[in-house]
């Protein structure tokens, strides 16, 4: 327990409190370990804190009530199945919103933009064929799809989305390390400030034209507004980039910025270490040497650790082609000749990043232990999980040697994985 150097959980106040969370009682006995919040999900709470601007929000969710609407009846899933065979659409079916997972969304906005012209002629077919209680939701739910206001929305989400969709697969890689998290979401919020201009909001505007079954209005403006944006505008284009696709760009990236903070902070100092940051400046090096005292103790402070970190830092300054990655540079790092640079290179890369990776073992068990296998022991359970997490080597064993082994064993079976 005394060489653990890194915790890292969801940001649940039993977990992560800073009074009386697991974090902080940990940390008072350990107190190496450096707390992570799970980068997986601070960009979920990124975009569910951005998606509460009042026309985004109002946007999904007319999503999830058309979504719904067509689950919870196999008779309207059917006719929308049939309507986009009859158009050729390359979609048939609508995937549900995440309740929680806001990063998860993306595939189900994706989804729901492609099959707009579905959805809006499902509508209709069932505003003259339904009962009237479902004709009448139809109608509402029509309604709401042909509002300028959500077809905008629509469009400017999905956009959005799709760039935080890659960072968020990133984010539960396995071998992923906090350092190039933190440089791909630095990558994200630029491109997101790239995108902020007339120019890239001039083609999300004229898609959300093609989407529309008419024109794009300006929705009433009055002299006090609370509920929604009221900036006026000469224009639709100028109102809906001012009042929507400006306030949301700026909400991820000022959320972006606000909750990824901490992660910088903690590899502020260490990810000099990394070839190409290696620098001789004196405030670095202080730095340094703090790190060195804090995880290596003793035996590699003061002067030692400094002249290792120059000899690395002049190793590579010559150079062309430096390892850019944390275990690029671990493989390229001599344990003989830089001893402590490879302890702290080491530390850099095993530094939690995402809780994904025992998440998913968490819904491994859930399939696993059913009610119907409720009295199952710790022995099976075990090797059932082994068998389904380590599946690529469960298929590799040869399944007649464990008969044979079965064979001659008494009728209890043991699981032999």
């Amino acid at each position: 327990m005394d060489k653990w150097i890194g915790q890292g959980y969801d940001g649940a106040a039993v977990m992560s409190g800073r009074l009386r969370g697991v974090r902080t009682i940990i940390s008072e006995q350990y107190p190496k370990a450096q707390f992570v919040h799970c980068v997986a999900h601070v960009l979920n709470l990124v975009l569910a804190h951005s998606c509460e601007i009042p026309m985004i929000r109002n946007c999904i969710g007319t999503i999830k009530s058309v979504i719904n609407f067509f689950r919870q009846s196999p008779l309207r899933d059917g006719l929308l199945k049939k309507i986009a065979d009859q158009i050729n659409s390359s979609h048939s079916t609508l995937i549900s919103l995440c309740e929680t997972r806001w990063t998860e969304k993306h595939v189900a906005v994706e989804r729901f933009a492609e099959m707009v012209p579905v959805i809006r002629e499902t509508l209709g077919a069932l505003q003259d064929a339904a009962s009237s209680d479902v004709a009448t939701q139809a109608y509402h739910l029509q309604t709401a799809m042909d509002n300028s206001q959500f077809i905008v929305s629509l469009v400017i989400l999905r956009k959005v989305f799709s760039y935080t969709a890659n960072l968020n697969k990133a984010m539960q890689k396995v071998n992923v390390d906090l350092t190039n998290i933190c440089k791909y979401t630095k990558t994200v919020k630029t491109t997101l400030l790239n995108v902020r201009n007339e120019s890239q909001f001039a083609i999300l505007f004229e898609q959300a034209q093609q989407m529309s079954s008419g024109d794009i209005v300006v929705p009433r403006i009055t002299g006090r507004q609370t509920l929604r944006n009221n900036i006026a505008a000469e224009t639709a284009e100028i109102y809906y980039r001012r009042n929507v696709f400006y306030p949301f760009i700026d909400h991820v990236i000022a959320e972006l910025d606000a909750r990824f903070k901490p992660h910088e902070s903690t590899i502020e100092g260490i990810q000099m270490l990394l070839p190409e940051k290696t620098s001789n400046d004196s405030r670095i090096k202080e730095n340094l040497e703090k790190i060195a005292k804090t995880f290596l103790g003793g035996e590699n402070e003061g002067t030692i650790f400094l002249s290792e970190y120059e000899i690395w830092h002049n190793h590579w300054k010559s150079v062309a082609q430096k390892p850019a990655t944390v275990l690029d540079a671990i493989d390229n790092c001599d344990d003989q000749f830089f001893p402590s640079i490879k302890k702290l290179l080491i530390i850099l890369a095993t530094l939690p990043v995402s809780t994904a990776t025992p998440e998913r073992s968490f819904s491994t068990l859930k399939r696993l232990k059913t009610y119907l296998r409720n009295k199952m022991g710790d022995e099976r359970l075990t090797g059932l999980a082994l068998m389904s997490v380590h599946r690529d080597l469960a298929v590799q064993l040869d399944s007649e040697e464990i008969i044979n082994q079965l064979a001659i064993k008494r009728k209890r079976l043991n699981l032999l994985f």
